[in-house]
């Protein structure tokens, strides 16, 4: 009787030897730590950790931070890996796979920014922990993928369960009040907010179902896209950075007056999107077409996100700062990302010289080979000077009466 009402609601149990022996892993380790617990004999962590057993004081301990690091990231990233190795799947399938992630996630948050530790932690009891979670998560996950196939329980708790579950992940916002500022009473950033969470989930939602954005290598050439109006892909995402970049421009001059965060956020969207243009202009080569369409969806989306962070920034000038500073590790790690988009900048001006100057050289050598950069750079220098001051070009790679001096 209890087991025909609860095949209603669940699926049948997969015939896998690995979920089987997993299962009864799991239940042989919860009962012996429950067992544990009822006989005072505590996993060694945190407030629990015994400071009275010479025993126990040597076995070695990591601080209490960095062990509930180390319990959550194995967890966390079998959630992440099986959204990147199984993209396909229905929806309870995804939204397991979402909601272990998240939590996990949500764990690693409050122990780097709302959780404060002073204790210690032992390492045994660290992997314990840590195995534990991610071999339940990564069964829940196994399993799961195991009953796509499967028919539906006639009792569908999916959506009872997400209530559930979002429910518990609302109420860590409260705690992420420490390092984030209150959202502002204002329709227009609610209204913004909303097109473009709705419209990101459009946009993946169409990733998903293998209708991207056409531009560039993504572009369909099938009857249907052919009647579209299309620019160069190069045009096309001059017009879709363009408007935001001049969104950052204009808050600078429009608002001079400012906090240091308020700035730092303006300098950064109009330095970003102007590294944007830049590689586009001097380091991306683009040889295909992007539909207007795409053009006009992309530059909106960029030029309202900017908009909006601005406009919500500048309504918050007046409130009190969080309690939890992040300003600094997002400028660096802003200077980290940024850097590394002006050093590709760099390396293709230097490509872009250099091929400026082996065409110099072989017209006047007359040649084709290979030549060395630094004396290429060089001697394309030395020929250029020499025709600007009337003189011929000496020395070695120069030409003297007509031949190659070598």
């Amino acid at each position: 009787m209890l087991v025909s009402v609860l095949m209603k609601f669940l699926y049948t149990p997969p015939v896998s030897v690995v979920i089987t022996a997993m299962s009864v892993m799991n239940v042989l380790s919860m009962s012996n730590a429950g067992w544990m617990e009822v006989k005072g004999k505590n996993m060694q962590y945190s407030k629990l950790l015994r400071v009275d057993d010479d025993k126990a004081k040597e076995k070695p301990r990591v601080s209490g931070k960095v062990g509930m690091i180390a319990v959550y990231t194995p967890a966390f990233l079998a959630g992440v890996f099986s959204l990147v190795a199984f993209p396909l799947g229905d929806l309870r399938f995804t939204l397991l796979r979402g909601a272990i992630t998240t939590h996990f996630f949500k764990r690693l948050v409050e122990v780097l920014f709302v959780h404060k530790y002073s204790a210690m932690m032992e390492t045994e009891a660290m992997f314990v922990i840590s195995t534990g979670y991610f071999l339940s998560s990564a069964t829940m996950i196994y399993t799961q993928q195991l009953m796509l196939q499967l028919q539906e329980p006639s009792i569908d708790l999916k959506y009872i369960g997400v209530a559930l579950f979002l429910v518990g992940i609302a109420m860590v916002f409260s705690m992420l009040l420490n390092f984030l500022y209150p959202p502002p009473a204002s329709a227009v950033i609610t209204a913004i907010s909303a097109i473009c969470l709705l419209a990101m989930i459009n946009g993946g939602w169409m990733e998903v179902k293998g209708k991207n954005m056409q531009y560039s290598k993504l572009l369909r050439v099938d009857d249907t896209t052919k009647e579209k109006p299309k620019v160069s892909v190069k045009l096309g995402m001059i017009g879709a950075y363009t408007p935001a970049f001049l969104a950052g421009v204009f808050s600078l001059l429009a608002f001079p007056i400012g906090d240091l965060r308020f700035a730092l956020l303006r300098a950064a969207i109009t330095l970003h999107f102007f590294k944007r243009l830049l590689e586009v202009l001097f380091v991306h080569k683009m040889s295909a077409m992007m539909e207007i369409e795409a053009m006009f969806v992309i530059s909106t989306s960029y030029f309202l996100s900017s908009a909006a962070m601005i406009y919500t920034q500048q309504l918050m000038l007046q409130l009190q700062e969080p309690p939890i500073d992040l300003k600094y590790i997002g400028v660096t790690l802003f200077l980290v990302g940024i850097g590394g988009g002006m050093q590709n900048i760099k390396k293709c001006t230097v490509a872009h010289e250099f091929d400026h100057q082996k065409a110099i050289l072989g017209g006047i050598l007359g040649e084709s080979d290979e030549i060395d950069q630094s004396r290429a750079l060089q001697l394309g220098q030395d020929v250029e000077f020499g025709g600007i001051l009337g003189q011929s070009v000496r020395g070695r790679g120069g030409r003297r009466g007509g031949r190659l001096c070598r």
